[in-house]
């Protein structure tokens, strides 16, 4: 509500998720799931149809595992549609967890400069743009 009062906004998507590797234990309802959550909103390049962008972003699972090794869970969840008429337009969400705050900020792309740039070159394939949101989780619902 406090942020509401701020001008946020709430938007709602419909997508479907694709869990590529899940090394954590089953959460807990109603607990926060343990490490910290990474999510990167994105939009795929305007010269890829969806068909395309989507299988690039499933081979882009080879670079991840490589370089993004240090995260318990990875999930691409790919837009089917928004919920509201004025929501941005988003084409996809990927989610990386890892076990603690340090491991995210130090080992975020295999602690290297040569993960960066591979990491950027492959989604550099299929992403036009993507910001990232650094949270937490609380399962709700199983």
């Amino acid at each position: 509500d406090d942020l509401a009062a701020m001008g946020a906004r709430c938007y709602h998507y419909l997508i479907s998720p694709v869990v590529q590797w899940d090394r954590n234990p089953p959460p807990q309802i109603g607990q926060r799931t343990p490490g910290v959550k990474a999510m990167f909103i994105s939009r795929r390049l305007e010269n890829l149809d969806i068909k395309a962008a989507e299988k690039a972003w499933r081979e882009h699972r080879i670079a991840a595992e490589k370089y993004h090794c240090y995260a318990s869970r990875y999930v691409q969840n790919g837009v089917i549609a928004a919920l509201e008429p004025d929501a941005p337009v988003w084409h996809g969400c990927a989610e990386l967890f890892y076990p603690t705050l340090e491991d995210l900020e130090q080992r975020f792309v295999g602690g290297t400069v040569e993960g960066e740039v591979e990491i950027a070159k492959d989604a550099g394939r299929f992403v036009a743009d993507a910001y990232p949101l650094y949270t937490s989780e609380y399962v709700l619902l199983a």
